[in-house]
């Protein structure tokens, strides 16, 4: 009895140190696959959206350097909240390349290929397809992702591998509503200070006045100029000093 047991756990630790080996040699080819991988980024990987919006992502093949002969071909699927986003279509970036998507509720599998390989491999960071949605009427406040999974690429061979992936962020809210532009372009008021002193202005400050005159003495190396808007939605570009000011003899 106590020989079997004895046989039994020296069966147990030969078929723990075969997991472990097996489990290093699974890790020590996936790892480097996945560092060394072209990856495929959804773009923007930021932005603000609003209700009943129409927006667009792009999605984007990098470090296509990492084949020797290009990316040939892309599959994997994208996923998003469809209780947040509705699917409206994808379309093809690549001129030239097959392009196909099945869509279904929170997710778009995908697949593109050059039709005619390897004459339009991708060689530099290119956009392969663009998708568009629709934010829901319902959509709640925050942020919502569109990520990607089982991404893959192929070289010109089709010899295919696994693609890192980066997804991106819609923030949804309310939409921003623009501050409304001002047509008055006067001034309230306009001062121009030598120090403390308030030089005066040819001819005295009018709001309908768009130029004026001044008169300073030779001494006067620099002035500050500072006025006020007649409405309230105008802007002043600059509020300035000059100085090194230019003695004119008349």
């Amino acid at each position: 009895m106590r020989k079997i047991a004895t046989m039994f756990r020296k069966r147990i630790k030969v078929i723990a140190v075969l997991f472990m080996v097996v489990t290093m040699v699974t890790m020590h080819l996936v790892m480097p696959l996945s560092a060394n991988s072209p990856k495929l980024t959804v773009l923007p990987s930021t932005q603000k959206v609003s209700r009943g919006q129409h927006i667009t992502v792009e999605i984007q093949v990098n470090h296509t350097e990492l084949l020797k002969s290009g990316v040939d071909g892309y599959s994997g699927t994208l996923k998003y909240d469809p209780s947040v986003l509705s699917y409206v279509e994808s379309k093809n970036s690549i001129k030239g390349w097959a392009f196909s998507s099945t869509p279904s509720a929170g997710s778009l599998r995908f697949v593109g290929y050059d039709d005619t390989p390897p004459s339009l491999a991708q060689k530099s960071d290119t956009v392969l397809f663009e998708v568009s949605f629709e934010v829901l009427a319902g959509a709640p406040d925050g942020d919502t992702n569109v990520s990607l999974e089982n991404a893959s690429v192929a070289d010109a061979n089709f010899n295919e591998q696994n693609a890192m992936v980066e997804g991106a962020t819609l923030t949804i809210g309310d939409p921003e509503v623009p501050s409304e532009q001002s047509s008055n372009s006067n001034l309230a008021r306009l001062e121009i200070k030598n120090g403390e002193t308030v030089l005066p202005l040819d001819p005295a400050f009018d709001p309908k006045h768009k130029a004026y005159t001044l008169t300073v003495a030779q001494d006067v190396e620099a002035i500050d100029i500072a006025a006020l808007v007649d409405d309230a939605n105008g802007t002043i570009l600059s509020e300035l000093e000059i100085t090194n000011l230019k003695r004119v003899i008349t």
